[in-house]
């Protein structure tokens, strides 16, 4: 089961590839590794509705799993998508 989120974080840190191995969301830190990554490109057609996200899952050392995503632009906003269950 998951929840929606859809609220900006900050202080995303990057390992030496690029992944995101720590962000921040409500003043608090969570730390945790990539599991899964997927990219996500809709509405192509229309200009000002496209969006072009990579999605990273990560999880905690506590197991608590995360989707965060970065908008594939140079506007550097990442996104809390979804708490897992």
């Amino acid at each position: 089961m998951s929840r929606f989120i859809g609220l900006p974080v900050k202080g995303v840190k990057k390992d030496p590839q690029g992944y995101p191995v720590a962000f921040t969301w409500r003043g608090v830190t969570y730390r945790g590794k990539v599991i899964s990554t997927w990219r996500l490109s809709d509405r192509w057609w229309e200009r000002e509705a496209h969006s072009d996200r990579t999605y990273y899952r990560l999880m905690t050392a506590d197991f608590q799993v995360f989707d965060i995503y970065s908008e594939n632009t140079s506007r550097g906003l990442w996104v809390l998508s979804h708490i897992h269950d």
